[in-house]
């Protein structure tokens, strides 16, 4: 008897910790870490933006503009300041006085993302520029793309900065992250930028406002 109770109350202690190591409330579950997209990340998906859809990378890409949208981007009409920008094959020159040598150069950089940026479903897009007015100056700004049913109209452009180092820039949530490196408070511009940076912003009546993360 004592025998047949001591394997009894074995058999019980084994089976009560294998419950505990197998089918504990606290075990992590698969596909039980969806983000806000409902992409499941332990099965190596990730959110496309620019297809609106979960996907893996590996195999299938998520492509951030086609050969239509560069070439919309490359002729794009959008405002600096008081002025009006268009764009002719990535480029404008303006003049900055009558005759002068030196013109005001606006070039097409890229770094090009690709998503809604005002809620109506359809792919936006951002991208750089840069501005040089014949100084030692390279001055870097982002402008933003909104479909519309006549072709993409394009924002007021916002300053990043002079000479700093753009980064990939991405479309999240309905906002542009630009990401770049910059110089230290007080550094020389004669420094490389070091120092990482990034700017969220949002459109609002045809501007780009800087937003909260």
């Amino acid at each position: 008897m004592r025998t047949a109770a001591k394997t009894l109350l074995l058999s019980s202690v084994f089976l009560a910790l294998a419950g505990v190591g197998c089918g504990g409330s606290d075990a992590p579950l698969v596909g039980g870490d969806r983000d806000a997209h409902g992409c499941i990340g332990s099965a190596g998906y990730t959110w496309c933006e620019a297809k609106q859809k979960c996907l893996r990378i590996w195999e299938e890409k998520c492509e951030t503009a086609s050969a239509e949208l560069y070439a919309q981007l490359k002729n794009l009409t959008f405002t600096m300041g008081d002025g009006v920008v268009t764009m002719r094959d990535g480029v404008f020159e303006q003049e900055l006085e009558p005759g002068a040598a030196t013109k005001r150069v606006i070039r097409y950089f890229g770094n090009e993302a690709v998503g809604d940026l005002d809620g109506d479903g359809r792919p936006d897009a951002a991208f750089i520029i840069t501005e040089d007015a014949g100084g030692s100056g390279l001055f870097y700004y982002v402008v933003a793309a909104l479909w519309t049913v006549e072709g993409y109209k394009g924002t007021g452009a916002f300053l990043l900065g002079d000479r700093v180092a753009p980064q990939p820039t991405e479309i999240r949530d309905g906002r542009i992250i630009a990401n770049f490196a910059d110089r230290p408070a007080g550094a020389p511009m004669s420094d490389s930028p070091s120092v990482g940076t990034s700017k969220y912003l949002e459109v609002e009546d045809g501007k780009l406002v800087e937003a909260g993360r």
